[in-house]
């Protein structure tokens, strides 16, 4: 096949969002009275997985979950009120300044820009503001076209309105032409199924998959990208 448009996906894809993560919780519950220990990151861990798959879904809004969800896990597993704290917007701010990469993602999109055949996008259901910020630091975000960010396109990745909404924002998009490169098999390879977009799943870690979701490709290294291109 042909490909002429890459949609990336950022975190734990281009950005190690697990590394950035953490740095960005232990500033923000240093501000608190409560400890992280690895006992409470497992539990916060599982209770924004829980909101992001919620988000995916529908269920939940974007500007519900950013805003209510340490007011919330802190009642809910310590009884503290922190309304008063402001972690929200804190935690964003910390989180943005995080940019580690994932192995070997700077030598990928370095290379696949010098395709003039190739446009590079980027596709992501993170925060505006702390993406973009956080591609810049990384020197990453001169090589891509567009950055499309759910927030600013009312869908989230899976919904196949976030990819219509790609697809009418780029000149002579081809659906059948098209990569979509992701860790998440709820939201990116979801995706890509629902939109009739080609996927390749990067699981670095080998995880099964026990989903729905069919990846028409997997790597483990983000070069092995170059040879299904």
């Amino acid at each position: 096949m042909n490909y002429n448009t890459i949609l990336f996906d950022i975190d734990d894809t281009l950005l190690d969002f697990k590394a950035d993560e953490e740095q960005a919780l232990a500033r923000l519950f240093a501000l608190t009275p409560i400890t992280l220990t690895p006992e409470v990151k497992a539990k916060y861990s599982k209770f924004n997985q829980n909101l992001w798959q919620k988000l995916e879904q529908g269920e939940i809004t974007r500007e519900k979950l950013l805003s209510t969800r340490f007011n919330i896990f802190f009642k809910q597993e310590f009884d503290l009120d922190i309304s008063d704290l402001n972690l929200a917007n804190r935690y964003l701010e910390f989180l943005s300044e995080g940019h580690d990469e994932m192995q070997h993602a700077h030598q990928l999109i370095t290379s696949l820009a010098q395709n003039p055949n190739l446009r590079l996008e980027i596709a992501t259901n993170g925060v505006r503001a702390t993406q973009i910020k956080r591609l810049r630091d990384a020197d990453l975000i001169e090589y891509f076209d567009h950055l499309f960010i759910s927030e600013e396109m009312n869908a989230n990745k899976p919904q196949v309105e976030f990819f219509n909404y790609i697809e009418n924002h780029l000149e002579n998009y081809d659906s059948n032409q098209t990569l979509i490169v992701g860790d998440s098999l709820t939201s990116d390879i979801q995706g890509g199924n629902n939109a009739h977009v080609t996927t390749v799943w990067y699981n670095p870690n080998h995880q099964s998959n026990s989903g729905t979701a069919k990846p028409d490709y997997e790597i483990d290294d983000l070069l092995d990208l170059q040879k299904i291109i």
